[in-house]
């Protein structure tokens, strides 16, 4: 009987093959076992979409947040531009509106008072 650099006959090279062959299916059916276990496990598979979800209105709004934010210091950049002279002072069509404003709410409370009196 011959006997490889081993030491080895050829049958056990063989048997040594068919081993090292059914470890490796084993392996790929245990992956495909579980890959397939994952695909069943629908209530795992919508907990992680929804999870993805959750990160992505997350991030979008947070992206919003932030566009807001430099929108609103902007508006109130030009507000005060628009309201106020070179010295930072109210200019006079903005006295203007805020005594207007003050007239109308002295009004309003006026008509209101006015009102509860009559009944």
């Amino acid at each position: 009987m011959r006997t490889g650099d081993d030491g080895s006959t050829p049958d056990e090279r063989r048997i040594e093959a068919v081993e090292a062959d059914l470890h490796e299916t084993r392996q790929e059916l245990a992956e495909t076992v579980d890959e397939l276990t994952a695909r069943l496990d629908v209530k795992s598979r919508a907990t992680a979409a929804l999870n993805a979800k959750k990160e992505q209105v997350s991030l979008a709004a947070s992206r919003m947040r932030g566009q807001v934010a430099q929108g609103a210091g902007r508006a109130g950049a030009r507000a005060r531009v628009s309201m106020t002279d070179e010295f930072g002072r109210p200019t006079r069509e903005t006295q203007i509106g805020a005594a207007a404003a003050g007239v109308v709410l002295i009004a309003v409370a006026v008509i209101v008072v006015w009102r509860r009196e009559r009944r």
